[in-house]
């Protein structure tokens, strides 16, 4: 059975392996398009996920609302799980040591958005290009996007960070996944758009969150040009197999019927309309909302512990070092004699400091309401508190 393991659990030559796999799914022949040497095996999955989200009728919220293939409805899980399963066939196809790793968006050290892996950030003075890493347009590799939106759209990798884009600041926290986490059931009427399920919940708040916060390539309807997407997505399937144990009483999957074709229970989920198509064989979600069942399984089956949102913290941190005789370290154990570290104490904090990091406690504790109104209304609320950039960002999640 395959195991898929963290980022940061990564060997070196693992990482490399992963890599040299990626970099020869680029050069073999395309399935969708064997007759055109321009495209690739890599290619044609930025082109399904487009064809995907193309399917999609009307804006979300409008009561016309048609979901797409695989977002903003039941099918959202099983139609990645799908499509990053046939990636990590084709990877193993090459090289069988290699399996998809997951990112931990909740744990810098998971990050796989570094030189020696995926690559860092974009440019700000080269149209946020990616310079390096193994994925630059520039590089050895010169890895090529060609498959784009639209005609004329950059064919390299773009990556645009958390504050350079000021609409997502931080990645999912640890309290936001707990919260997400604990919502059932997995779906609820009219099966479409924004329903206060856990497929709601992880789509809106979480999923749509780090393709933001990434930006640039990650924004787009052929975002799975970006390696990353792999991660992220297969960090959102194990949460989905998390969240099956966490729930065991709870459906996996629903409904069984009444939602858009394609995303009921026992419905062939759509991943082509016409012409060939991209997998050798057709799924339901019925048939894969067993991992166990697909051959691979992870390295962790937990979510996040949540113990104090850390502004909590920070804020406690400062006011108890304002006492005389007694000081706080950064895990909130309370030392007493012989005066703090050395930190600020909290009066001495500016009030903007002060009232940002009051605002972000509330932020974080707002994320473990599992009702999505009362949180929006906490989250405006505190939105005073916090700098534009921070307040948009909450506001949208």
């Amino acid at each position: 059975m395959r195991l898929r393991k963290n980022v940061k659990s990564l060997t070196v030559a693992e990482k490399q392996a992963f890599i040299n796999a990626v970099l020869a799914l680029k050069k073999k022949p395309s399935v969708l398009h064997p007759q055109d040497n321009t495209r690739s095996r890599y290619d044609d999955y930025p082109e399904v996920h487009m064809n995907a989200m193309m399917a999609q009728q009307g804006p979300p919220n409008d009561p016309n609302f048609t979901p797409g293939w695989a977002h903003y409805g039941p099918a959202f899980f099983p139609w990645h799980r799908v499509l990053i399963l046939e990636f990590e066939n084709d990877l193993a196809a090459i090289d069988n040591t290699v399996t998809l790793p997951y990112w931990d968006w909740t744990d810098p050290v998971s990050s796989p958005l570094t030189p020696d892996f995926l690559g860092s950030n974009g440019n700000p003075n080269q149209n946020r290009k990616v310079t390096d890493g193994p994925f630059t347009f520039d590089g050895p590799n010169h890895w090529t996007l060609n498959v784009t939106d639209n005609q004329g759209d950059p064919n390299y990798l773009q990556r645009d960070f958390a504050e350079a884009q000021n609409q997502a600041i931080a990645l999912p926290s640890a309290a936001q996944v707990v919260s997400v986490s604990g919502t059932t059931p997995y779906e609820k009427p009219p099966y479409k758009d924004g329903d206060g399920s856990y497929r709601a919940r992880m789509e809106y708040e979480l999923h749509n969150l780090v393709h933001r916060w990434v930006g640039g390539t990650m924004l787009n309807m052929t975002s799975p040009n970006d390696p990353v997407f792999f991660m992220h997505h297969c960090n959102i399937d194990r949460l989905w197999w998390v969240w099956e144990k966490l729930h065991a009483g709870d459906s996996p999957f629903l409904p069984l019927n009444g939602a858009t074709l394609g995303h009921n229970l026992d419905d062939e989920m759509i991943f082509s309309m016409g012409g060939i198509a991209p997998f050798a064989q057709n799924y339901k979600p019925s048939e894969v909302t067993d991992n166990l069942a697909l051959n691979y399984t992870y390295q962790a089956a937990t979510v996040p512990t949540v113990n104090a949102p850390m502004s909590m913290v920070t804020i406690l941190y400062g006011i108890i070092n304002d006492a005389p005789g007694a000081w706080m370290d950064a895990q909130g154990h309370i030392h007493h004699g012989g005066g703090g570290p050395g930190d600020p104490v909290w009066s001495k904090l500016s009030p903007g400091v002060q009232e940002s990091l009051a605002g972000r406690a509330i932020i974080e504790l707002a994320a473990l309401v599992p009702n999505r109104a009362l949180r929006e209304q906490v989250v405006k609320a505190a939105a005073p508190l916090l700098g534009k950039s921070v307040a948009a960002q909450t506001q949208s999640s």
